[in-house]
């Protein structure tokens, strides 16, 4: 099974990595194939609405910013399944995972 995990956070070795990282072990110690999506590492843009919402992404099924995203959404037509971990700071979420879910 194909399984991306979707992660957020600056600090590479916190306890956000090592929850990640604890549970990628588990997957793959049960056979999966797992791909890591880190969003603090890409290039992304928020969406321009072109075509008053109506643009290429609907009509072709392209976006025309050129960024990560593009290889975020051919990753995510592989897998099966997938698992976001991002940490809470300050009584709120991380905004990064919300370009993908």
């Amino acid at each position: 099974m194909k399984i991306a995990v979707v992660w957020s956070s600056p600090n590479r070795e916190g306890l956000t990595a090592s929850a990640k990282d604890s549970f990628i072990s588990g997957l793959q110690k049960a056979g999966a194939q797992v791909e890591q999506i880190h969003m603090n590492v890409l290039s992304l843009e928020h969406c321009r609405a072109c075509g008053d919402g109506w643009g290429p992404c609907r009509s072709e099924g392209r976006c025309v910013i050129k960024d990560d995203f593009e290889n975020v959404c051919q990753l995510l037509h592989l897998i099966e399944d997938g698992a976001c971990n991002y940490p809470v700071v300050r009584d709120d979420e991380s905004h990064l995972p919300h370009f993908v879910i």
